[in-house]
């Protein structure tokens, strides 16, 4: 019993504060329950959103639930010119086609324009002949060649958008993918609305109506963003120095990209930058750089992409992954035996990521190899899209890139 060091009694002061502590346990004891109900129950709601993969497989694995899930909002960001209406209408064009209903908010151009684009590409002509009337469009263009369920909204107010997406699910059962290109035209619209609001505030409650708009309908949304002029200076070369690819920075700097900054990539569930390079490749396509910069359920980094840019076309060649002189080696050297020692490597390396990332020092001490034999098995894993890297410093950790790859459980160098 405890008691006072006065008379050797209890208190009413000791009585309350045990009855604070008995209530206090019970209470703490109720809310962790509670919160667990209610996690399980936010988890499970999580689980069963709507999830549709883009046309880029690198895309669908960097962002990290397979493509777009219902419910959660991308930015994509690039300067003038650098093809994200392109990118967006051939988004939404894959979309339209093998998986449900598209609206395409379409703020800059008018509507015709917006399916000439959306459509030049499946029907194999060039946007403009149908905008000049060279190739006019005939019924079976109407009824095969341009996209199904394909919906352009102009000059909608945020508000009306809402009450369209929720019409579009009911009436094909499924969440619609939205499109808003772009950001700085709804806020300018609203800035004409009231003119006393301030730009960044009306910023901030445009985006927080978009992530309303996929919760309520539970939709994924993309937001297309205009890229602020001054974002990429650190992309300007020194004195005598060779300009700067984007691909040299560390992806998480373009994250603040977006030239109505502030709300827009806190909100994003995944922020994407787009860059095209005067550079041609091989099939006569511009080299362009699709960046995660952000990724809620995935992880950072440049994807590698080829732009045909009068056709509006884009092609995915695979995520970007810096190299070093060491483990440029040519195949031709290799003996059989180097070849089948590399291979033996490349499984070990699968059983130890299947565990967790590792650097690659780390892998070279556990396999106990020499480090340019396991670097240049990792490099061939990367290379085939099996494992992935976190960072581009010595210590980057590498890890498998599915959550699950057959035949790992017996993979020689597996620990568990």
């Amino acid at each position: 019993m405890k008691t006072n060091g006065t008379n050797g009694h209890r208190s009413d002061e000791d009585d309350f504060a045990d009855r604070d502590v008995d209530d206090d346990e019970e209470l703490l004891a109720s809310l962790k329950v509670k919160d667990r109900r209610a996690a399980v129950g936010s988890l499970r709601g999580m689980a069963a959103r709507s999830r549709f993969p883009t046309p880029f497989h690198s895309l669908d694995i960097a962002m990290g639930l397979g493509g777009w899930c219902g419910g959660n909002v991308y930015v994509l960001v690039g300067g003038t010119g650098a093809g994200k209406t392109s990118l967006a209408l051939g988004l939404s064009r894959h979309h339209a086609y093998e998986h449900g209903p598209v609206i395409y908010v379409s703020e800059e151009m008018e509507e015709g324009h917006c399916l000439a684009r959306a459509g030049g590409a499946s029907l194999g002509v060039y946007p403009n002949a149908l905008i000049t009337g060279d190739h006019d469009l005939t019924d079976e263009d109407l009824l095969e060649g341009l996209p199904p369920r394909f919906f352009i909204q102009r000059g909608q107010p945020l508000e009306q958008l809402r009450l369209t997406a929720i019409g579009i699910a009911r009436r094909f059962k499924t969440p619609p993918l939205i499109v808003v290109d772009y950001l700085g035209k709804i806020v300018a619209a609203m800035l004409r609305r009231d003119p006393k609001l301030d730009p960044r505030v009306a910023t901030t409650f445009a985006s927080s109506e978009i992530v309303g708009i996929s919760h309520a309908v539970g939709c994924p949304i993309l937001v297309v963003a205009a890229g602020g002029r001054g974002s990429l200076m650190k992309l300007r070369p020194g004195p005598g120095a060779r300009p700067r690819s984007v691909r040299d920075l560390p992806p998480s700097d373009l994250v603040d990209i977006a030239k109505e900054s502030g709300d827009v990539e806190y909100d994003a569930t995944a922020m994407l930058t787009l860059s095209v390079s005067e550079e041609v490749d091989c099939d006569g396509f511009q080299v362009a750089t699709l960046t995660v910069a952000k990724a809620r359920y995935g992880r950072a980094q440049h994807i590698k992409m080829a732009y045909d840019g009068p056709r509006g076309q884009w092609h995915d060649r695979g995520r970007y992954e810096p190299t070093t002189a060491k483990t440029d080696v040519d195949p031709a050297t290799l003996t059989s035996d180097r070849i089948a020692k590399i291979n033996a490597i490349e499984q070990q390396v699968l059983g130890l990521l299947a565990v967790g990332p590792m650097p690659l020092a780390e892998l070279a001490k556990v396999i106990k190899l020499a480090r340019p034999d396991v670097e240049i098995a990792v490099k061939k894993l990367v290379t085939a899209g099996l494992v992935t890297r976190s960072g581009t410093t010595k210590a980057s950790r590498y890890g498998l890139a599915e959550t699950t790859l057959p035949g790992l459980e017996s993979a020689p160098g597996a620990r568990s």
